[in-house]
């Protein structure tokens, strides 16, 4: 009885602990610069400071890339809303994200 208890206070604190690690901010798509350097691609939303980076991994995850960047550029060609999620919670959107990692972006097709 006790160690399913266990089981059970052991998967609670793991699924807490990962979702606090996470922190998004959703915005209209203001720019959106991408470069052939090491920089990489750089987005700005509306209600977010600075440009916050797409992640790429090199040739592995050029498509991971690719995706973001047709939503980004989607939803800026539309004037649709996106959320972007970021993997640092210690952050607000107010704080600066230059160079932070987008872990994923969504449209909100209510918007």
């Amino acid at each position: 009885m006790i160690k399913h208890f266990a089981i059970i206070g052991l998967a609670l604190i793991s699924q807490s602990s990962l979702a606090a690690g996470f922190h998004t901010c959703t915005g209209e798509v203001t720019r959106l610069v991408t470069r052939a350097t090491g920089e990489g691609t750089q987005v700005n939303i509306s209600g977010m400071n600075g440009s916050a980076k797409l992640g790429f991994g090199g040739d592995s995850y050029s498509k991971l890339h690719d995706r973001q960047f047709s939503m980004l550029l989607s939803a800026q060609m539309s004037g649709k809303k996106v959320k972007l999620e970021f993997e640092d919670n210690n952050i607000s959107c107010s704080d600066d994200h230059n160079y932070v990692l987008i872990r994923y972006v969504s449209i909100d097709s209510a918007e």
